[in-house]
């Protein structure tokens, strides 16, 4: 976690150097991302930055911490707007995702951004690993009326399914974004084809 000096900031101070840690980390590979360019375009000595954070990892930690409680609260969100339904939550995040006029809300950019530039490296291993992909809040507003089974050991599968769908369409996106309309069609499809193996049947 950051110092208490670091939240102790005025707030352009702290946005300023987030912002710019941001830009670095979605433009750089995580093993060349350099804490020089980010003092330098945030404007702050190098000397408050280690006043603030240990080293780059502390730093990544807790941009990821952020970033990862802010998805989970829209993907809670979502849910409840689909009515516990998990085959609608990729459609659902879609839409939020894209926003007004097909630009990709800044949250989910970051993390497309980022998991783009460090492919085959799981930047992501500094974030504590849950037993269960589905967190329990989530977990109660599905709806499983319908469903094969209901144990949490299934709805994580579904979740885990359903979400890693849609990460690699926004990824898709993220690279050939005229192609949006296409590959959400095809995320459509994939949906239901999850969901046809999940039904009970009969």
């Amino acid at each position: 976690m950051p110092t208490g000096t670091f939240f102790r900031l005025p707030e352009e101070k702290r946005t300023r150097l987030m912002d710019a840690a941001w830009e670095e980390f979605s433009a750089t590979p995580y093993a060349k991302v350099s804490i020089n360019r980010i003092i330098q375009t945030a404007q702050i000595p190098r000397g408050s930055f280690y006043q603030y954070f240990t080293d780059k990892e502390e730093l990544f930690l807790y941009m990821m911490e952020d970033l990862q409680s802010g998805l989970k609260e829209k993907l809670s969100q979502c849910l409840e707007q689909a009515e516990g339904d998990l085959f609608r939550l990729p459609m659902l995040v879609m839409d939020w995702a894209e926003g007004s006029g097909g630009q990709l809300d800044p949250q989910i950019k970051r993390f497309a951004q980022i998991a783009f530039m460090n492919q085959g490296t799981d930047v992501f291993q500094f974030l504590p690993r849950p037993e269960r992909l589905l967190p329990d809040d989530m977990r109660d507003k599905v709806n499983t009326a319908g469903l094969r089974r209901s144990d949490p050991e299934f709805l994580d599968d579904i979740f885990f399914f359903a979400v890693s769908a849609m990460c690699c369409t926004l990824m898709e996106i993220l690279r050939a974004p005229e192609r949006a309309q296409t590959l959400r069609e095809r995320l459509r499809e994939r949906t239901e084809l999850l969901r046809l193996g999940c039904v009970k049947t009969g």
